[in-house]
């Protein structure tokens, strides 16, 4: 479509609402407050569209989404700490924007999760080394395209579930856990455009753990 402009405040009124596909759009400024209103939501879809500005910490009010889809915007900031309130979601997809600061710890509340994309923000600093005992519903995860520094947490070979896992284009450090041997789901593994390795034979060796 080529809906442009805001969203309109009406629309914050359908308190019944369930689903809220304006996905590939030309919707721009920022989410106002009021889309807290929407606590029925369960399926928020607003990606490729020019949605500016910051997440609004009424965000947390919808305790029923399952699926949030806001990436390839120009979103900026840091995810509030309100998205931990958001714990029947199993789909989080806000990659492609301008989101910074370090991994939001809230996230890690997300237990149902089984879909995670914040590939091509702003992010940095650590991942926690307890990754893998957080999110262990997680399918697919994707951390590509950001400024993610320090090991590789080898507790991501914890989540069994796990098909698809990219952080390539970081600045991760040291070896591939040899734990990764255990992903025996895994289809896809990227880890390009990092510094990982000692340029040792040995570098590979979690291929046949």
């Amino acid at each position: 479509n080529t809906l442009e402009g805001v969203i309109p405040t009406r629309l914050y009124n359908c308190s019944r609402l369930v689903i809220l596909d304006l996905t590939m759009n030309r919707l721009v400024h920022g989410l106002p407050l009021e889309i807290g209103s929407l606590s029925g939501l369960k399926m928020l879809l607003l990606s490729k569209n020019n949605i500016s500005g910051k997440f609004p910490t009424s965000i947390g009010n919808l305790t029923s989404l399952s699926t949030l889809s806001v990436a390839f915007n120009q979103m900026e900031g840091e995810v509030p700490d309100t998205i931990g309130k958001l714990t029947h979601l199993i789909k989080l997809q806000i990659s492609g924007n301008n989101l910074s600061g370090v991994f939001p710890s809230v996230i890690y509340n997300l237990s149902s999760l089984e879909f995670l994309s914040i590939a091509a923000n702003l992010f940095s600093g650590n991942l926690r080394p307890d990754f893998g005992y957080k999110l262990t519903k997680l399918e697919e995860l994707y951390l590509g395209g950001n400024s993610f520094s320090g090991v590789v947490p080898k507790t991501i070979s914890n989540i069994s579930t796990l098909t698809r896992l990219d952080a390539s284009q970081n600045l991760f450090t040291g070896n591939i856990p040899v734990s990764f041997g255990a992903l025996d789901n895994i289809q896809y593994l990227g880890l390009a455009q990092n510094s990982l390795g000692n340029n040792l034979v040995g570098d590979l060796d979690f291929l046949s753990a």
